[in-house]
């Protein structure tokens, strides 16, 4: 499903309809919308049947006497319903035939070409106000939208002047909200090149689920679970014979098994089981409005009150560890804010085309990965040409002294190692093993020894197992 939006700058130009033509065409676009057409509704009829007699069309002309926002369609793939249309907007309910898919969508004629969401969103004299940034981000965090990350062009303007006088702005955008990123995860937008008009084109392409395997990663939330140090434990003393790092493998091997068999009983669903634990809590506690002296309930509640907050807690440092955001107190606004974070970061792994190494523009996930796939696999399989060595710049260059070269052949000691593993942050990303600087924090008294062995083997040895 590909849906775009081109702020054309007035159809008037008899250039600009067919190329806008040729643009549906070539990106295979199902829903597009032309913003500020800037054509009257008799032309606009006109042009319909002339350029997009094999599309359906509508337009706002019913709220704007000039009609500065048309929707067209291809009426063999989707079904497009107007909703509402008014002077700065056209609200459409969308249904892809071959997926089934629906959803809304809503083009927007710009308010203010001040709208930018940062100072580094243009370039060129008279910066923009940072009232006017302010406002705008405002504005969107107050509708519960999310910017949708895009690739391509990085300013979607601009006014096409010398060099002294350019200006480059990023005006055009594309905002979602957390009930599209909860149903289409895998959405992708790119900015195209603005060709003879001076603003941008942006194509949304959303993907089909894409069901990639699960990968194992450490959560920081099973560190506080009262049977984490035991499962640590026990899979860390088992017996193993080999190398340092064979046996720090291993050892993290076992203890992966039995993390994945602690989340899938304790941590799975997590939204689910604080609704059901509050349900309980709840009808505990009018239960105790009718025996108030019952220590069966009373109890009850106490465990309940126990366990909701425990679950609570396990979802906000989940939330703090995925979304990459720190210092926010727990509450039902923070928590959806959180989970459009979440969903936003997601949304940034989708890169919907990329220029392959030959120069050829590829569209698609498949042809995507392929095209970086390919990319690696020569840049890491080729010999390049290097200059030898000359030894007379060694000679002439300066020595390290000998306490210098004291220093940096010392022995690594426990101590130093301990520093550094406790100077990373518990929430960055993991490494690709999944275990994260939070799980060997969390760990230390248990790992410390196998850890500080291999990381002393590797400045001994200079070998590195694969």
């Amino acid at each position: 499903m590909i849906i775009s939006s081109w702020n054309v700058r007035g159809f008037n130009d008899p250039l600009k309809l067919p190329e806008a033509l040729d643009f549906i065409k070539i990106n295979n676009i199902n829903v597009i919308g032309f913003v500020e057409t800037r054509v009257k509704e008799k032309n606009f009829i006109s042009y319909s049947k002339k350029y997009f007699s094999h599309y359906n069309s509508t337009s706002n002309h019913s709220s704007q006497y000039n009609g500065k926002i048309w929707c067209v369609w291809n009426p063999s793939t989707v079904d497009v319903t107007i909703e509402a249309t008014a002077a700065q907007y056209v609200h459409c309910h969308i249904k892809h035939y071959a997926s089934g898919a629906t959803f809304s969508a809503t083009f927007v004629y710009e308010f203010n070409d001040g709208n930018l969401r940062s100072d580094v969103e243009r370039i060129g004299p008279n910066p923009p106000a940072i009232r006017d940034i302010q406002d705008f981000n405002e504005c969107i965090l107050n509708s519960g939208l999310n910017y949708l990350p895009s690739t391509g062009c990085e300013f979607t303007w601009t006014n096409k002047q010398g060099v002294h006088d350019r200006v480059w702005a990023k005006l055009d955008r594309v905002l979602v909200n957390l009930c599209w990123t909860t149903m289409f995860p895998n959405t992708s937008a790119v900015i195209k090149p603005p060709g003879i008009s001076d603003h941008s084109p942006i194509v949304v392409t959303v993907f089909q689920d894409i069901k990639l395997p699960r990968r194992f990663s450490f959560l920081n939330c099973w560190s506080k679970h009262e049977s984490y140090p035991a499962i640590v434990q026990q899979a860390w003393f088992s017996n193993v014979q080999g190398r340092p790092m064979f046996q720090l493998f291993t050892k993290l091997k076992g203890v992966k098994n039995s993390l994945s068999f602690l989340h899938k009983h304790h941590y799975t669903n997590l939204t689910d089981r604080i609704a059901a634990v509050k349900a309980q809590l709840l009808s505990c506690q009018y239960d105790l409005q009718h025996c108030p002296n019952s220590e069966d309930l009373i109890n009850l509640e106490a465990e309940l009150v126990n366990k909701f907050r425990t679950l609570k807690s396990a979802e906000l440092i989940f939330l703090k560890q995925t979304a990459k955001i720190k210092h926010i107190e727990l509450n039902d606004n923070s928590t959806k804010y959180f989970h459009a974070r979440v969903k936003e970061r997601k949304a940034q792994q989708i890169i919907g085309e990329i220029v392959d190494k030959n120069g050829c523009l590829q569209s698609g996930l498949q042809k995507v990965g392929k095209a970086f796939v390919d990319y690696y696999t020569g840049l890491l399989g080729t010999d390049l040409p290097v200059m030898h060595i000359d030894p007379q710049v060694i000679k002439q260059g300066s020595i390290i002294q000998q306490q210098d070269r004291a220093f940096l052949t010392a022995p690594v000691h426990n101590e130093e190692i301990r520093k550094i593993v406790f100077t990373m942050d518990h929430d960055k990303s993991p490494r690709p093993d999944g275990f994260s600087a939070g799980f060997f924090q969390s760990s230390w008294s248990v790992v410390e020894l196998n850890l500080c062995n291999v990381v002393k083997s590797f400045f001994s040895s200079g070998k590195m197992a694969k």
